[in-house]
C-alpha cells in the first residue's frame, strides 16, 4: 500500500459550507474531489483554469510593483512615467473566466 499523505487546509466557514453542499448534491467527498485534482495536474502537467486566473492576477500585481520600484531608482515621477502596464487586461481577464460558459452566477 502506497503512503499516504493529509492536507490541512483553512478556508472560510461559510465558503466551505456552501462548497460542501455542491460536493453532497454531485455525490462527491472532498478526498475525491482532492484526489482528482491531483491526478490532472499530474497527468497535465499544469494549473487547471480557474487557477490561471488568480496567477494572471498576481503576475500583473508583480510587473506593477517592479514598475514602481524601477521608477523609484531612476527618481521619475508618475507624471514622467511611460507605464505599459495595463490593470484592466488582469481584470479583464479575471472576467472572462468568472462569466465563462456554464458557470453559475
Amino acid at each position: 500500500m502506497a503512503a499516504v499523505a493529509t492536507l490541512n487546509v483553512r478556508l472560510p466557514e461559510d465558503l466551505k459550507e456552501r462548497g460542501m453542499q455542491v460536493l453532497e448534491r454531485e455525490g462527491v467527498s472532498v478526498s475525491e474531489l482532492i484526489r482528482d485534482l491531483f491526478r490532472e495536474l499530474e497527468a497535465t502537467q499544469e494549473l487547471p483554469d480557474f487557477a490561471r486566473a488568480r496567477e494572471i492576477e498576481r503576475s500583473a500585481g508583480e510587473a506593477k510593483r517592479a514598475a514602481l520600484r524601477e521608477f523609484v531608482r531612476l527618481g521619475r515621477t508618475f507624471e514622467d512615467a511611460e507605464v505599459s502596464i495595463d490593470s484592466r487586461d488582469a481584470y479583464r481577464e479575471h472576467l472572462l473566466w468568472k462569466h465563462r460558459p456554464g458557470v453559475r452566477a
